[in-house]
């Protein structure tokens, strides 16, 4: 993100130029201004000095730690604060420090486009936009996570609807040169897993001489296991899409 490449920035270091892209209430300059207000917010509960956070989502709800209010979030889902929890859980006790000097450095000068290094932008303000390079940061939300234990499988893909079609906006603004974060590649890892479990059964339809084990999740299984496991988690994503 924009913070993550000022913390690699000595203080006395020229920073990149920065410009914000979009305007309005809801985009550019003033969309920033009410996120690192909100994310102050979530540090003060991170850092125990406070214990509520004065926005309406959260009103009249108390944390004793951290971990509670995330807990909230999820519970909620509440995806719209997935980048506050991902800045706070990055920069833990710095967050206040790197949010003050994403102001000083960033929010106070926003350059015009055409002078600026890097041009930051939300999803929603980058829509019909596109850029030779495009890097999506890596506190966007959490999409998929997918675990395997031994015969013990869980896909737990939620029904985020809109933050996925954010993603696809994402994705489609480069021309030429595309970065995404690595727990993107999760998703899509996940997402070809459930596919070869797909073929697995598929197979098992099918008369033919089996191999011994195959390849489930990136680890050998026996044949018996590996159905197991493909019929399990097959179960579990009809589930979770009903």
């Amino acid at each position: 993100s924009a913070m993550s490449v000022l913390e690699t920035c000595p203080p006395d270091q020229e920073v990149p130029r920065f410009a914000i892209n979009g305007s309005g209430e809801n985009s550019g300059l003033a969309k920033w201004r009410t996120v690192v207000k909100e994310i102050g917010h979530f540090a003060a509960v991170h850092s125990g000095s406070k214990s509520v956070v004065p926005l309406p989502d959260f009103e009249g709800e108390t944390y004793a730690t951290f971990e509670e209010l995330i807990d909230d979030i999820t519970t909620r889902e509440l995806n719209r604060y997935g980048q506050h929890v991902s800045i706070v859980k990055h920069f833990k006790e710095r967050t206040q420090e790197v949010v003050e000097r994403f102001k000083r450095d960033v929010m106070s000068h926003n350059h015009k486009p055409e002078d600026a290094d890097i041009l930051l932008s939300t999803v929603h303000a980058a829509k019909g936009m596109e850029w030779d390079n495009v890097e999506l940061c890596d506190d966007f939300v959490e999409l998929a996570k997918f675990e395997v234990k031994a015969v013990r499988a869980r896909f737990d893909f939620k029904s985020f609807g809109d933050d996925i079609n954010l993603v696809y906006v994402a994705l489609t603004r480069a021309k030429k040169h595309l970065t995404v974060p690595s727990r993107f590649l999760d998703l899509v890892r996940g997402l070809h897993d459930l596919e070869r479990l797909r073929a697995l059964l598929r197979e098992d339809e099918h008369s033919g001489e089996e191999p011994d084990a195959v390849m489930v999740c990136g680890k050998p299984r026996p044949i018996g296991e590996a159905k197991v496991i493909a019929r399990q988690v097959l179960d579990e994503w009809q589930n979770e899409m009903r």
